[in-house]
């Protein structure tokens, strides 16, 4: 029986390295709370397959929500908008 290979945590460099962005580019993700990390002694930490979850995921929400958009009409047809 062999144990299922635990994940590192890697440091931001290599988070932006795997990703092809700069540092600061991680630093705002982290700052806006866009990426999971953890904090260790002062230094944030990732797993790259959280970090890359939690981008697809983002990737994939709508801007707006269609339903809250608000329709503005005027039953006067004589109105001019």
């Amino acid at each position: 029986m062999t144990e299922a290979a635990i994940e590192p945590y890697v440091p931001l460099e290599e988070v932006a390295r795997y990703f092809a962005v700069s540092a600061s580019t991680v630093r705002v993700w982290t700052r806006t709370d866009r990426i999971p990390y953890i904090r260790a002694g002062g230094v944030f930490r990732y797993k790259l397959s959280e970090v890359d979850n939690a981008l697809r995921l983002a990737e994939k929400k709508p801007e707006s929500d269609p339903r809250q958009l608000e329709l503005k009409f005027d039953a006067d047809p004589d109105h001019d908008l």
